[in-house]
């Protein structure tokens, strides 16, 4: 348990700083959406292309076979299997459900208002940049982002540093029992 606790740890933290760098992609849209920055087609359609839902998935294999041959719950340390018990129970639980919600988020995005840019995005011909500048600072995709970025900035991002935080815990607990 305690190696898959120090794998998902590096995991979270780079799917952490992942979000990080699209919140800040989505921040660049927003702010050219409300003209605090200046329009440039490429650097628009790139930073469109980029909004993608990278998501944590945290490793249970040790916990759950000790869960199902019974060891965890003979385990004598009760404060420690406490605190692993809430990090795969809990925290990794909620983490996954607001994950399937920003893969579904994402999903809608891309289906519902970064389509129009795909051909920009792919590089095709023939793209009609004036009605896709248009289209951009429309209510429409403004919203549609908006709706994408407050649940990854808000609650996407708060569940993963509250995981990171459980599992900080874990690690530090099975530290000083293996280690003091």
């Amino acid at each position: 348990i305690h190696i898959e606790v120090k794998a998902d740890i590096v995991n979270i933290d780079s799917i952490i700083s992942s979000n990080q760098n699209h919140i800040e992609n989505e921040e660049y849209l927003l702010s050219v959406i409300n003209k605090k920055e200046k329009f440039h087609f490429d650097k628009v359609v790139n930073s469109i292309a980029t909004i993608t839902s990278p998501t944590f998935f945290g490793n249970n294999a040790a916990y759950s076979s000790s869960v199902a041959s019974g060891r965890f719950n003979t385990a004598s340390h009760n404060q420690i299997s406490n605190q692993i018990s809430n990090l795969y129970e809990h925290y990794y639980k909620r983490l996954v459900l607001n994950g399937d919600l920003l893969d579904q988020r994402a999903v809608d995005f891309n289906r519902d208002y970064s389509i129009k840019f795909y051909r920009p995005i792919y590089n095709q011909n023939n793209i009609d940049t004036v009605s896709l500048k248009t289209y951009f600072y429309s209510k429409n995709f403004h919203n549609g982002l908006l709706r994408n970025h407050h649940f990854r900035k808000v609650n996407y991002m708060k569940r993963l540093f509250q995981t990171r935080e459980q599992m900080v815990k874990v690690d530090n607990h099975l530290n000083n029992h293996f280690y003091n």
